[in-house]
């Protein structure tokens, strides 16, 4: 079986190489020529150097692939229009490339942010990075042809590799954790493995693939206070819980997001990001995922934390 892989140079889609290069299969990567690669060399990985919004870079090399998962995104940019350009134009391009060519099956590695919050009638993306997932979403529906598509929407991940959690547990180390407001907002969470698994058990369903969208979590569904409580028992230490209000979250969102726009370097803290966090609930299931393919989580977050704490020791990161 041969996989062609997109976004593999980063946290998620190097476990995605290395699982399905563990499970046999051979694996196509696309990378930008100032990708580091080092470790996908190191996988067996065949690298493929190409442009996501060229798609004929990449085309010969696309043929002949069983699966495309395409995993590739942005998720922080300067504008709207950098969105737009990576997570729609560019899923769009590689849709419409592997139709084009004959592969018959389509995994997108989408976000919860495409959805929106829970709370509405008709949930809908509250931030310009989940407009574009969602909008690429469609632009992906609209490309695929013939080809089987299916839309994996992950919430929050962590695990070894991860730069997005690591301010987090840095803050842990030192028995702090800020909150917004008083803690009670509540969100999913899953440990990247257990990502990686439940996309594996879609993977290896025979047939077309279920369109979704499928959202791969633990099971836990922890307020940011109960988060907190696990941080502190993964990590073996008391941590202070710190409500802060939310004015301060947008001004200080405000000053950051000024500052990108000025020198044309995204961050990560934005308006864009605290829209986010100011929704109460983020929370999804897996019952779907389980009824389908099998799916069930099989890392404790405690757990997860605890081993993703230490590979980040072992790096030096912490």
């Amino acid at each position: 079986m041969r996989l062609f892989l997109t976004g593999a140079s980063g946290f998620v889609g190097h476990h995605l190489a290395a699982a399905f290069r563990s499970a046999g299969w051979d694996v196509s990567a696309l990378v930008r020529t100032r990708s580091s690669v080092s470790a996908l060399r190191e996988l067996g990985v065949e690298l493929v150097q190409g442009d996501l919004l060229a798609g004929e870079s990449f085309a010969d090399a696309l043929a002949g692939s069983d699966l495309v998962i395409h995993c590739a995104g942005l998720i922080r940019a300067v504008t709207v229009e950098e969105y737009r350009r990576v997570n729609v134009d560019g899923a769009g391009v590689v849709a419409a490339t592997a139709s084009r060519v004959g592969v018959p099956r389509f995994i997108l590695i989408s976000s919860i942010a495409a959805r929106g919050p829970l709370g509405g009638s008709d949930p809908a993306p509250v931030s310009h990075y989940g407009t574009s997932k969602r909008e690429g979403e469609k632009r992906v529906f609209e490309k695929a042809g013939g080809m089987s598509v299916c839309v994996i929407r992950p919430p929050v991940i962590y695990g070894p590799r991860d730069s997005g959690m690591l301010s987090v547990f840095k803050a842990a180390r030192f028995g702090l954790f800020p909150m917004y407001g008083r803690g009670g907002h509540r969100l999913s969470i899953v440990h990247v493995d257990d990502l990686v698994r439940a996309i594996q058990l879609v993977a290896a369903r025979p047939g077309d693939l279920p369109s979704g969208p499928f959202y791969p979590e633990d099971g836990t569904n922890p307020s940011w206070s109960e988060l907190a409580q696990a941080f502190a028992a993964a990590l073996g230490k008391k941590i202070r819980r710190i409500p802060l209000p939310p004015f301060l979250f947008y001004g200080l969102a405000g000053l950051a997001t000024g500052w990108s726009l000025l020198v044309r370097r995204p961050v990560l803290f934005s308006l864009d990001k605290v829209r986010e966090m100011s929704c109460p609930d983020w929370t999804a299931s897996h019952k779907d995922l389980t009824r389908l393919v099998g799916y069930k989580p099989q890392i404790p977050l405690v757990r997860g934390l605890g081993e993703t704490a230490r590979w980040y020791r072992r790096q030096g990161w912490l």
